[in-house]
């Protein structure tokens, strides 16, 4: 009886750890992709600025 609940505890630790690791690795991934995101809107802008700004120092004819 006593190494049934020895056992029991095992494998409940184990899976609470590997809950954890899960978790965690899901929000990491969630936060990279957040910052993908974000990184690709930036570009862009960044493009865009760059695009007018040469728009307006070229001379018109």
């Amino acid at each position: 009886m006593k190494s049934y609940k020895i056992k029991s505890f095992i494998y409940f630790l184990l899976f609470a750890i590997a809950a954890f690791f899960y978790n965690n690795i899901e929000q990491e991934q969630k936060f990279q992709d957040q910052i993908t995101s974000s990184e690709v809107v930036d570009i862009d802008t960044e493009q865009l600025e760059d695009a007018d700004s040469d728009e307006l120092e070229t001379p018109v004819k």
